[in-house]
Parts: C-alpha cells; sequence; structure tokens
C-alpha cells in the first residue's frame, strides 16, 4: 500500500509539474533549471524533446529527497505572510490612475540588504507576474511562539514604507486584488496598445507582463500548448454607470489578430453583459475587472462629492471589497 501510495504520488507531481511547463525554464546551453535564473527560455516546442527527461530526473529526484527525509521528526512549524504591491501612476490633473509598468525597476535596490547580509535583513522582495507588481515577505521566517504574531502587522509595515519612501512623484501603492480597469481603455503608465507576441490579447499590452523571462515564456508557452488564448466571458456587476456597449479593438488591430491567431477573435470579442478573459494577467484580474466603464464614468463615481445615493462606484462595483476605499482616496 505504502508502495502504491507512492508512486501514485509521484505520477501526480510527474503529471503536475509537466502540465505547468515549468520545465520550459531550461537553459539552452547547460540544461539546468533554477528558480527565476536568468537565461534563454524554450518555446513550447523546443520543450517537447525534453519533456522525458525532465519526468524522468523530476521523479528520480523527487524519491530521492523523500527517502532522505522521510524519518525528520520535530521540526518547527515555520511560516510568514506575502502581500503584493500594485504600483499606479497618479495624474490629479487629468484625474487618471493607471498601472506603473516600471515597477520592477525598483526590486534590485530593495534587494540589496538581502544581498549583503540575509541573516539580517527585515524583509525580502521578489519579482511577481506583473512589471507593475513587487510582492514582499519577512526577512526571516516566524517561529512557534505566539508572540511572533505580534511581529506581523509591523513587518507589513515596515515594508509598505520601505517602497513608499523610493517612489517617485505621482507613484501611489494599492494592496488590493487587481486593478480595477486592466484592459479597459488606456490604462497603463506609459500608454501602450494592447497585443504581442506573448499574451496575443485583445485588450492588454505584454508590457504588464515582468520582463523576467519566466512570466512572458510561462504566458507564451500556456497559449502554445493549448493552442490558442482562453475564451472566457465573466457576467458583469451592472450598476447605474455601466455601458452596454461593447468596447472592440480597431478595425485594423481586428484585422491583424484575426489573421495571425490560431483562436478565432470572434470568440474573443466583448460582450454587453460580460468581461472577456483571454490570457494570464486577464485571467488574474478577474475578480475586480469592469470593462465597459468609461473613465469619465469611473472618476465621477471616485469622486468623494458625488452622492453615494446616486451614484455607485465603478472603483467598488465587483465581488471585491477590498478594491472600494483605495482609488477615493488618491485624489483627496
Amino acid at each position: 500500500r505504502q508502495t502504491h501510495t507512492l508512486t501514485s504520488l509521484t505520477l501526480t507531481l510527474q503529471h503536475s509539474f509537466f502540465v505547468s511547463s515549468f520545465f520550459c525554464f531550461f537553459l539552452k546551453k547547460n540544461l539546468l533549471m533554477g528558480f527565476l535564473a536568468e537565461g534563454q527560455t524554450l518555446d513550447w516546442d523546443e520543450t517537447q524533446k525534453w519533456a522525458d527527461y525532465v519526468r524522468e530526473h523530476g521523479v528520480e529526484q523527487f524519491l530521492s529527497l523523500y527517502c532522505r527525509n522521510k524519518h525528520r521528526v520535530g521540526d518547527v512549524a515555520l511560516w510568514g505572510d506575502e502581500v503584493e504591491y500594485i504600483v499606479v501612476h497618479v495624474n490629479p490633473e487629468e484625474r487618471t490612475v493607471r498601472l506603473l509598468l516600471s515597477a520592477s525597476e525598483y526590486l534590485p535596490i530593495l534587494q540589496k540588504p538581502e544581498h549583503q547580509d540575509p541573516k539580517t535583513a527585515k524583509t525580502l522582495w521578489r519579482p511577481e507576474y506583473g512589471s507593475f507588481m513587487l510582492e514582499a515577505t519577512p526577512g526571516q521566517p516566524y517561529q512557534k511562539q505566539l508572540s511572533e504574531l505580534l511581529l506581523v502587522e509591523p513587518n507589513m509595515a515596515l515594508r509598505r514604507a520601505t517602497l513608499e519612501a523610493m517612489l517617485k512623484p505621482g507613484e501611489r501603492l494599492l494592496m488590493i486584488t487587481a486593478f480595477p480597469r486592466m484592459g479597459v481603455d488606456t490604462f497603463t503608465h506609459p500608454p501602450l496598445p494592447a497585443g504581442g507576441h506573448k499574451a496575443n490579447s485583445l485588450y492588454v499590452p505584454d508590457a504588464v507582463i515582468n520582463p523576467h523571462p519566466r512570466f512572458g515564456t510561462l504566458t507564451r508557452n500556456i497559449r502554445k500548448r493549448r493552442g490558442s488564448n482562453v475564451s472566457i466571458l465573466v457576467p458583469l456587476f451592472m450598476d447605474a454607470h455601466t455601458q452596454l456597449q461593447p468596447q472592440l479593438p480597431s478595425p485594423e488591430r481586428y484585422l491583424e489578430l484575426a489573421m495571425r491567431n490560431s483562436t478565432p477573435v470572434q470568440s474573443r470579442r466583448r460582450r454587453a453583459d460580460s468581461a472577456p478573459l483571454d490570457s494570464m494577467h486577464r485571467v488574474r484580474s478577474a475578480s475586480v475587472s469592469v470593462p465597459g466603464t468609461s473613465q469619465e464614468h469611473a472618476d465621477a463615481s471616485c469622486d468623494p462629492s458625488v452622492s453615494k445615493a446616486t451614484s455607485t462606484s465603478a472603483c467598488s462595483s465587483s465581488s471585491s471589497s477590498s478594491s472600494s476605499s483605495s482609488s477615493p482616496a488618491l485624489f483627496s
């Protein structure tokens, strides 16, 4: 029974490991896989010749680690937390809040204390999927003592203060599930048109993806493995300012995508009552996307002077309550 259970577990890990396309990060020169290692990534078709190698060695390495550690006892349960920050650019004159696509440039500076002395670093910083995102954790894991709970909030505050101290004028932090206007009109700073060879999205540019090779390759290979973009229609939350007219790409852009994309573009067109998801980053932001809400309506509904009785805020017209109080404060 133990052998059967172990075999089933290894096969499950093998399958999960394969279909998630983690092996796309093998380096062409030395075939070594490192988490977030720099190097040249492989396209989906190129990875197929290494698929058996990855399956075999993945199972062997798992069995080796299992046999080496199966009798360990008495380990202290270490724990911690992770906070993902969204960095935005605020323009009070134009009354716009847009994703800052250069947020990842702060990462090398934030990681300097960790590189100098990992044992004394109070915070750790890591890249996230979006080029407008940063991820932070405590510098050291928390221990089993109950008093460790008292360290969580101060460390969260330290992480936010550390990053905020580095921001330039007009840049602000958001700690919300996702950016409410992702994929709607002009939502990035600098403004960029939708599309790109990685996500091939009708609504978001490839520049929203972190420049690290891992993230763009993951996005592209997921699409190539399944043979098309995803095409999901999520029902919209309808409020007083929701526009029912679908917002489609320009005719030129529509024709370009129709000619080169394996997914029928018609299937990814925006329906009046639904939010379309056609790529990985759009799926990540599904919880608070409000496609079809115009910029002027979003501005009006985010204005604290507008009566709540007559205006349902586009910043909070979603299932995520975490975004409802952030946008009005940006203009206060």
